[in-house]
């Protein structure tokens, strides 16, 4: 391990583009290092040709500290990735935003590894369908979620030599996956909060203001707690398949 190895468990960062978050990732003990959230500023900030993003993002899937984590949430930014299954099946919580619409069989695959690590706690990954690969995708899967229709139609998938479940659902702007539960546990899933974690260690791009610059009760602060609120109503009534949301389980074939 190098000398300079940052053992933190949980990073917290803030305004960090693809680039400036595969060099800090490479200085984390990869034996400590299992949750990190990311929260992208792009505000006056140069956007990197895509060449250059996918490139980072291969590398970023490469490192030793990414194929062992654990969690990872990063909504902000969109991750080029050519393989969902070798990129993201390790994690037990993930919460990302992805460039383009992933082939279905992409989607398959990483099912069926999913199936073969039961250590998922809920994985979420965020698209913008277009009308056609949601119709394949339905069509596939033998549902439609969409918010008219009322609660989400959740799939359920056996883990082999087990009586727990893997369970799926694919929305319009996301695809999450849940599990494992036992069969007879489906009805109260959605009613369970999942762990959380608190960061060890809060970073922030030396480029971004630094905390503390505006008094408390400023116009700011109260326009920033409206966004927020704002945010977390828009975020419960997407699709209705957020936490908390009650889905029809359907035992898949």
């Amino acid at each position: 391990m190098p000398f300079n190895s940052l053992r933190v468990t949980t990073l917290n960062l803030e305004g960090f583009t693809i680039q400036p978050l595969l060099n800090f990732l490479k200085k984390c003990d990869p034996t400590i290092l299992k949750h990190v959230t990311r929260r992208s500023n792009f505000v006056g900030r140069p956007v990197l040709k895509f060449r250059k993003r996918k490139n980072a993002y291969k590398k970023l899937y490469g490192l030793e500290q990414w194929k062992i984590l654990d969690e990872f949430v990063d909504k902000d930014d969109r991750h080029i990735c050519d393989n969902l299954a070798s990129s993201f099946a390790h994690l037990a919580y993930a919460d990302v935003t992805l460039y383009s619409d992933p082939p279905l069989e992409q989607i398959l695959e990483l099912k069926e590894k999913l199936l073969l690590k039961p250590t998922l706690d809920e994985m979420t990954l965020n698209f913008n369908f277009s009308v056609e690969k949601f119709e394949e995708l339905s069509e596939h899967f033998g549902t439609l979620n969409i918010p008219l229709l009322g609660n989400p139609e959740w799939l359920i998938y056996s883990y082999p030599n087990s009586e727990e479940v893997l369970s799926l659902c694919v929305t319009p702007h996301k695809i999450i996956f849940r599990g494992p539960y036992f069969n007879g546990e489906l009805d109260n899933v959605y009613h369970v909060e999942r762990r959380r974690f608190e960061p060890d260690f809060n970073v922030r791009d030396e480029d971004d203001p630094e905390d503390g610059n505006e008094p408390e009760g400023s116009d700011r602060d109260e326009s920033e707690n409206e966004e927020d609120v704002e945010q977390q109503s828009s975020d419960e009534n997407d699709a209705d398949v957020g936490r908390g949301a009650e889905g029809r389980g359907v035992v898949a074939e």
